[in-house]
């Protein structure tokens, strides 16, 4: 599958495929993506088998840092129907230039 970020201003379709990238909009906060994703597949969060309703909803908050060579994400996951309150999980990549990254295919459940 192939994920798609839509930043042309539109919502979310009513109707539309559910999949395990599911329907991704996004805008700028300052230098900040932010990006919500619904409409995907049911299924688990994490290796620990954290379920997952196809109502779910994802926030991604994407920054990159002063001097740009980490990328960091705060992913807040709300699905009511399995959690009390939202799930946040933080993660930070950092630039590594001699690094070669192959093709390879994704998980299905990117999430966690």
């Amino acid at each position: 599958e192939v994920r798609r970020i839509f930043l042309d201003g539109r919502n979310s379709p009513k109707y539309f495929p559910i999949s395990a990238m599911g329907y991704a909009t996004g805008h700028w906060e300052g230098s900040t993506l932010v990006v919500e994703t619904s409409l995907l597949k049911p299924g688990y969060v994490d290796q620990a088998g954290q379920p997952i309703s196809e109502n779910a909803r994802v926030i991604e908050r994407l920054t990159l840092s002063e001097d740009g060579q980490n990328l960091r994400s705060l992913l807040t996951l709300h699905d009511p129907e399995y959690y009390l309150r939202p799930v946040v999980r933080f993660r930070q990549w950092r630039k590594t230039p001699a690094t070669t990254i192959l093709e390879y295919d994704c998980d299905s459940y990117p999430f966690y």
